[in-house]
């Protein structure tokens, strides 16, 4: 039944997943089944389930984080921010020393509710306890640079490349060091370097592709630019930003055929630019406020309109769970969700 809650997760189809998980919660009760049903639930806004099943994961697993925080995110979302507060200092006091992945995701909740010197404090105890950690090893850089000390950062990697010169990550955010606007000591030399050596190993690594580009721009060297994004653009036909950069370099190509595509991908980046433009916008609106109907129900009709069904399915089911029995908004989700063969139906213990 997890698997089966999984693939009705990955297809898009919340109300299938939630109903499966505690399904299978009921028949074995399992660590997986509360996370699976917790994250369904939350994304569908049912806040209160989604707090019943992240309380039921700390009761599990009471050395885990992800419980406590997953509670944390619901208490917010339900507007009971002391007790959200509370739930936060239990992950940081129930978190096993030597749980590093545990401990990472406790940093990590602390950089995204914006306490950056409390996560590079943390990222500091974890490198000094696990030095030969490379996920730890590389949080702990990410961490400088975010903090703009980027000698700090530097010496890092540097450091890394001697035991492992091959190392594709490292070597990736050596490159970014380097490039970086804010860095007083800048080699965009040797980054060009390491991006041209990076593409050779893998020639689908889209932000490679970015950081070289955008070298190039930078140095007005507008025929490499040109030629690395459309190599981007192969790989990654959607990307607005890299159409717009090609249209850009191309733009300065005194070549007629480059003048016309220069055009041609400028057309095609703003249409693609305007669409993000709505995501963040609509999406911004249903993530203010995830059990609001009518903002679920836009952020639908837009997925639905770009032919993004997959993303516009979670989207009209959270719209159907939180609108009135008979509604012309559950009326529309339920013809949009059979189109699929998905049937809606009021989750178990529903509580909105």
């Amino acid at each position: 039944m997890i698997s089966a809650g999984a693939a009705a997760y990955s297809a898009g189809d919340r109300l299938g997943a939630l109903s499966m998980f505690q399904q299978a919660q009921r028949n074995s009760p399992s660590d997986s089944a509360l996370k699976g049903a917790a994250r369904s639930a939350y994304e569908l806004g049912l806040f209160t389930n989604a707090l019943e099943s992240y309380r039921g994961l700390t009761k599990s697993v009471p050395n885990d984080p992800q419980g406590y925080l997953g509670m944390a995110k619901a208490l917010i979302a339900l507007g009971r921010r002391t007790e959200a507060k509370q739930a936060i200092a239990s992950a940081s006091s129930a978190v096993d020393p030597s749980n590093v992945n545990g401990r990472l995701l406790v940093m990590h909740d602390m950089e995204e509710r914006g306490e950056i010197a409390s996560a590079n404090e943390e990222a500091t105890r974890l490198l000094q306890q696990f030095p030969d950690h490379s996920t730890v090893q590389s949080e702990s850089t990410r961490m400088l640079v975010k903090l703009l000390k980027f000698t700090e950062a530097q010496a890092a990697l540097e450091n890394r490349l001697k035991k492992d010169p091959s190392d594709p990550g490292s070597r990736r955010m050596l490159a970014s060091v380097l490039l970086n606007p804010l860095n007083p000591k800048p080699d965009r030399g040797r980054a060009e370097e390491i991006l041209l050596a990076l593409l050779q190993e893998d020639a689908g690594a889209q932000d490679t592709f970015h950081k070289l580009g955008e070298l190039y721009l930078y140095n007005e060297r507008y025929p490499q630019a040109a030629f690395i994004y459309m190599k981007l653009l192969a790989v990654a036909p959607g990307s607005s930003s890299g159409r717009l950069q090609f249209a850009r370099a191309a733009g300065h190509l005194k070549n007629s055929e480059y003048v016309r595509m220069s055009r041609e991908q400028q057309s095609i980046g703003q249409a693609l630019l305007a669409q993000e433009r709505s995501d963040e916008r609509l999406g911004a609106q249903a993530n203010q406020d995830p059990a609001n109907a009518i903002a679920r129900l836009g952020l639908a009709r837009h997925y639905a309109a770009t032919g993004r069904n997959e993303r516009a399915l979670p989207e009209f089911q959270a719209a159907w769970v939180h609108s009135k029995p008979e509604s012309a908004a559950r009326r529309e989700a339920e013809r949009f969700c059979s189109q699929f063969g998905v049937a809606l139906t009021e989750p178990r213990g529903a509580s909105r």
